[in-house]
């Protein structure tokens, strides 16, 4: 499982200095290591403990994001999130260009749009 810091940005760095003052990561502990990475192994520079890094940036202004196999797993069954069957297409075997729209806007969200 993930957690999602709403309004924190990825650090660009672990450890820098700006206007001659050293800026640490928030995760940096007072010896210096990445409490995200912990036991994980020794680092010897800022560069290969950042490289590890376990923080992932979502794209800016993305869209909801929605759990893409629960929704493969209703359009696969061509049922609405009812049970009810979808119009299909024009041979049974694609979905109506509607139902996927009905799909796609009932589809749980995980994370709300930014």
């Amino acid at each position: 499982m993930s957690v999602l810091i709403k309004g924190m940005k990825k650090p660009k760095t672990c450890y820098s200095i700006i206007d001659g003052e050293a800026k640490f990561c928030p995760f940096v502990n007072t010896d210096d290591d990445c409490v995200l990475l912990l036991g994980k192994k020794c680092y010897g520079t800022w560069e290969e403990q950042y490289a590890d890094c376990p923080l992932v940036e979502l794209p800016e202004k993305h869209g909801r994001l929605i759990d893409g196999d629960a929704l493969w797993d209703v359009m696969s069954n061509h049922n609405d999130n009812e049970g009810a069957k979808m119009p299909f297409g024009y041979d049974d075997t694609s979905i109506h260009i509607d139902s996927a729209c009905f799909v796609i806007e009932n589809a749980p969200t995980v994370i709300e749009e930014e």
